[in-house]
């Protein structure tokens, strides 16, 4: 019965839906400190398409010295980007991530390879997180001569 079920979905959504290697990923992670200037970092240097930061009701637990610890009002970013900048975002939250002794266990970074999704989306990630090269970027290129508006019309060209 699942078979058939999952063949009809194929079926149906084949060209909408990507199945296998998508080349995406999901990272997740918590912090106590405010992430605003980890997410503007990571949006700027384009290592990641989307980021979401729930900050309600958010407890992280863990065993401190033997004994289970809470640790409430923390923000939890759940993120996408391309395989290929993974290690990056890992370094680029290593170096922001606050002191671990204050934090009492390192950060809490974990990435899971997106298996499946829809097809837009995932190229969409994949342009987003694309690599800047700023000595090609088209803001950098200086403006071409003056150009005017080509005013003639159909009858002035047959005058």
């Amino acid at each position: 019965m699942m078979t058939q079920r999952r063949s009809k979905f194929e079926s149906k959504f084949r060209n909408v839906w990507a199945t296998g290697a998508t080349g995406t990923s999901l990272i997740f992670m918590t912090t106590a400190g405010n992430p605003e200037t980890l997410i503007r970092n990571l949006f700027r240097q384009t290592m990641v398409a989307d980021v979401v930061d729930t900050q309600d009701h958010v407890r992280r637990s863990f065993v401190k010295h033997g004994h289970l610890d809470w640790n409430d009002y923390r923000h939890r970013l759940t993120m996408v980007t391309s395989d290929d900048r993974v290690a990056e975002v890992i370094e680029e939250v290593a170096k922001w991530t606050t002191d671990p002794v204050e934090e009492h266990t390192p950060f809490d970074l974990v990435v899971v390879p997106m298996a499946t999704g829809s097809k837009d989306y995932i190229n969409w990630v994949k342009l987003q997180t694309l690599k800047k090269d700023d000595s090609t970027a088209f803001f950098n290129q200086e403006a071409g001569a003056k150009m005017s508006a080509i005013t003639t019309t159909a009858e002035d060209k047959e005058n």
